[in-house]
């Protein structure tokens, strides 16, 4: 792909954050030197900022585009090349499109407050395939989709991902977000992936684990990740558990699959389904 980019001198691409960080890889150990590239678009999965930062210096991109929407509703938010304040700034909401933020009881929240975020227009479809049931879970009559989201809706319609709802870490009450701990780890500059979810657990809860994948030839121990995070996180936000992979089990849109990562290790701790 990378050949091809640099034969053809295009200008735009589109991928996954798991296609850049693969194209960065090769990038780095085959000395190509991509210089055509005007515009790099992003979506299917949260983008941190150190991958936004190794796309425009490895990949020699002028602008930077990242999107949101989601298979039961395309395109929501969409912002202009290097339109984006921060990498979870996901841009505005896109035109005849309708979105709203709410608390557990579905009312709407003022606007910086976090919520659910939902979403009503054209892009949104009809319904789960001979599935009414899943479709009533997922939208009411009134056409209001729940996307699963925590999200924050900022004046001027800008749209900012908090992370998914179900895949909060609650640990002796503490909230915290999986999106939030990534960012952290993507920080070391030995990392090259990183996936950070909840271990129930009977004492506090939920225990943090986080995989990782490394660059080639780098060699990081669990010890080496207990000594990065110290005097940096709270004790209570260092992960209990930490694991090593080669590579990451992915959807056909290159997303990676968290619950197989925890059956995996529910399995080696011998912990209940």
């Amino acid at each position: 792909m990378l050949e091809a980019i640099i034969q053809e001198k295009c200008h735009i691409v589109f991928g996954t954050p798991a296609l850049y960080v693969d194209m960065i890889a090769v990038v780095r150990e085959h000395g190509l030197k991509p210089s055509s590239l005007k515009v790099a678009m992003c979506g299917g999965a949260p983008c941190s900022l150190q991958l936004i930062e190794d796309i425009k210096n490895v990949l020699n991109v002028e602008n930077f585009v990242l999107g949101y929407g989601m298979t039961e509703a395309v395109s929501i938010f969409l912002p202009a090349p290097n339109e984006s304040k921060d990498h979870t700034i996901v841009g505005r909401v896109a035109p005849h499109i309708e979105v709203k933020v709410v608390d557990k009881e579905g009312r709407m929240v003022p606007m910086g407050t976090p919520g659910q975020l939902c979403v009503r227009g054209y892009s949104v479809m009809l319904g789960y395939w001979n599935d009414e049931e899943k479709t009533r879970e997922y939208m009411g009559r009134d056409g209001w989709a729940k996307t699963g989201d925590e999200f924050v809706l900022e004046e001027g319609g800008w749209g900012r991902i908090v992370g998914r709802i179900k895949d909060v870490i609650i640990r002796i009450g503490d909230k915290i977000f999986p999106a939030e701990m990534e960012d952290f780890f993507m920080e070391h500059p030995d990392v090259m992936e990183v996936e950070v979810f909840g271990v129930p657990d009977p004492r506090v809860g939920e225990e943090i684990c986080v995989y990782l994948r490394v660059r080639d030839g780098a060699i990081l121990t669990e010890d080496d990740i207990r000594n990065y995070c110290k005097d940096k996180l709270p004790e209570y936000r260092v992960p209990r558990y930490i694991r090593f992979v080669k590579k990451f089990e992915r959807t056909v849109i290159g997303k990676i699959q968290k619950f197989r990562l925890l059956e995996q290790l529910k399995k080696e701790l011998g912990l209940p389904d």
